[in-house]
């Protein structure tokens, strides 16, 4: 349930800039746990969720979101596309 509201959170223009990794191998739990400060709880959870946000949004990032909402919504890419002045 978590996870699929995570899914369908509105995110800048739609582009969803991150993503969400359930990780749920113990063993990489161990080795993420240095970059968790040590936290007892990253080696002691069912799962772990990593959230991976982009630094910066492409124009390779911007040509798949548009595909993706042509093919989900069944529309042609050039009516989806937009002019940023």
């Amino acid at each position: 349930m978590l996870l699929e509201s995570i899914r369908l959170s509105p995110a800048s223009f739609g582009l969803q800039s991150y993503r969400v990794l359930n990780i749920t191998d113990p063993e990489l739990c161990v080795k993420l746990k240095a970059a968790a400060w040590n936290q007892s709880p990253v080696t002691g959870a069912s799962h772990f969720l990593v959230f991976a946000a982009a630094t910066q949004i492409t124009p390779a990032d911007v040509d798949s979101f548009i595909s993706l909402v042509g093919k989900t919504r069944n529309m042609a890419q050039k009516h989806l596309r937009v002019t940023l002045l």
